[in-house]
């Protein structure tokens, strides 16, 4: 299996004026770094948890059916379509009436429906691919702190080597995340 973004978050869970503030910034000079460094945060921060923040739309690429297929970023919101290659190579589209989302486990998983059999696909591999929205529909608190804690952090060091000691960075993101954390992939 395989997962690619279809189509990014039109925004970030955390805003420009949101980390200016907790980074005390005033001003507009500093924007474009702060932007990235938004930009970065979040990117760690979805990473670590293996989750989605914001709503995207990804696929998830199979070499066949399976009964249940893990969908590797989550919370999944909608699932848009199952699509095949068929024997005969042609793409094909399975009807939504014969799956759904169990979203009650995490990791959440596609399901075929009791009474029916998934079709035959080709030979080789990504015949089957699983097109899905993920992201919260309202952001939890601790992924907006996590973010706002490693922007501060990462605006304060900006070098990589300094002639002071650097602190490590305490764990207050991993326990704020610790409990979003999925291992679907």
């Amino acid at each position: 299996m395989s997962i690619r973004l279809i189509t990014a978050p039109a925004s970030y869970p955390v805003s420009l004026a949101e980390a200016k503030t907790h980074c005390r910034i005033d001003g507009t000079d500093e924007d474009a770094l702060v932007d990235g460094l938004i930009a970065a945060a979040t990117s760690h921060v979805e990473l670590y948890t293996g989750r989605a923040i914001v709503s995207q739309t990804w696929e998830a690429v199979y070499d066949s059916f399976s009964d249940a297929m893990v969908l590797p970023k989550g919370p999944v919101t909608a699932i848009t379509y199952v699509t095949y290659i068929d024997t005969a190579g042609a793409e094909q589209t399975v009807s939504s009436v014969n799956y759904s989302l169990d979203d009650a486990s995490d990791p959440q998983w596609v399901v075929r429906a009791t009474n029916y059999t998934w079709p035959e696909v080709s030979e080789g591999v990504n015949n089957v691919v699983i097109r899905f929205v993920a992201g919260y529909t309202t952001v939890p608190a601790p992924f907006k702190q996590a973010i706002l804690l490693l922007v501060g952090q990462w605006y304060d060091n900006r070098s990589a080597a300094t002639d002071k000691p650097l602190i490590a960075m305490p764990n207050a993101v991993e326990a704020l995340l610790t409990n979003y954390r999925s291992f679907a992939f």
